[in-house]
C-alpha cells in the first residue's frame, strides 16, 4: 500500500467488478492527484458532512465499481473508488484519507 498519491498524469489502474464484467481492469491518469477536488464541488448531499478531497482519475466507471481499488504503476493500492459511475472522470478516496480516517476513528488496526 502506498501513502502517496501518484501525481498528476500517472498512469493507474482500477479493478472493478460491473454488473456482468466482474474482474475488469481499466487504465487511467491522475488528475487533480495531490489536491484533489473537495467533496462539496462534486457531491449535492453530504449529511456526515466530510470535508476530504477526492483525487480525480481519467477512467470511466459503471455501477457496482463502488469501493473498486486503484493502483499505481508499481502496483501499490492508492484508493478506492468513491463513484461518479458512467463518466469519463471518476473521484477516489485516497488510502492516506481513509487510513487517517481509520485513525481518527480508533480503527488503525485494520491496516496493522
Amino acid at each position: 500500500m502506498a501513502l502517496a498519491y501518484p501525481a498528476p498524469f500517472n498512469t493507474v489502474v482500477m479493478l472493478s467488478w460491473p454488473l456482468y464484467s466482474h474482474r475488469t481492469a481499466v487504465r487511467g491518469h491522475t488528475s487533480h492527484a495531490g489536491s484533489g477536488r473537495h467533496i462539496s464541488a462534486i457531491a449535492t448531499q453530504n449529511p456526515l458532512g466530510y470535508v476530504v478531497r477526492l483525487p480525480e482519475v481519467d477512467v470511466t466507471t459503471e455501477p457496482g465499481s463502488s469501493g473498486a481499488p486503484l493502483f499505481n504503476g508499481a502496483g501499490q493500492f492508492v484508493a478506492v473508488l468513491h463513484g461518479n459511475c458512467g463518466t469519463r472522470l471518476s473521484y477516489f478516496i485516497s488510502f492516506r484519507d481513509l487510513h487517517a480516517a481509520l485513525r481518527a476513528w480508533d480503527l488503525q488496526e485494520w491496516f496493522d
